[in-house]
């Protein structure tokens, strides 16, 4: 997996047709990596897919510190295939762009907006739904087991490097 420090400039700078991948990840679940998944399998784009973790959700005032939720991204990346993790940019960079369709908008539609939900959203170009098999799979499930102590059921929800660090956290008192 390779980073991009500013992800206007890489994007200005890179001819073509971007995928971005933007969430709070807090935490990342194996709901994400289907859709990372997804998205590198229908090979929307020939350009790497890019994944921005949001430094600052205003929808989510309690949410984990950027960094950490930055440094779980990293280590998912790492458990998908050798073959996906060479196709990921992860953006590395703590600033807030504002709203995505501003910026689809900005490019002339050579950026497309990629989400994992089973909810329909009216204003994306495009949207990736989650996969069946992983419906019910979300960041605030995760939350909840982990401050519940149930870190048997939160642990199948969330990828394998990630296990120890986001029960751990999410599990003490904050």
């Amino acid at each position: 997996m390779k980073t991009v420090d500013n992800f206007l400039e890489y994007v200005r700078a890179t001819p073509g047709t971007h995928c971005v991948y933007t969430g709070t990840f807090d935490p990342v679940t194996i709901g994400h990596l289907d859709v990372v998944s997804q998205i590198l399998e229908q090979k929307i784009t020939d350009n790497p897919l890019l994944i921005k973790v949001n430094p600052d959700p205003k929808s989510k005032p309690d949410a984990s510190p950027y960094h950490l939720r930055q440094a779980w991204m990293t280590l998912a990346i790492q458990d998908l295939p050798r073959d996906f993790s060479n196709k990921i940019l992860l953006c590395i960079d703590p600033i807030h762009h504002g709203p995505l369709n501003g910026l689809i908008g900005f490019f002339g539609g050579r950026v497309i907006r990629v989400i994992g939900s089973d909810k329909v959203f009216k204003n994306y170009n495009y949207q990736l739904e989650v996969p069946r098999e992983h419906n019910g799979v979300s960041s605030t499930k995760v939350r909840e087991l982990a401050q519940n102590h149930r870190l048997d059921l939160a642990g199948d929800l969330i990828p394998p490097s990630l296990s120890l660090s986001v029960v751990n956290y999410f599990a003490k008192d904050r």
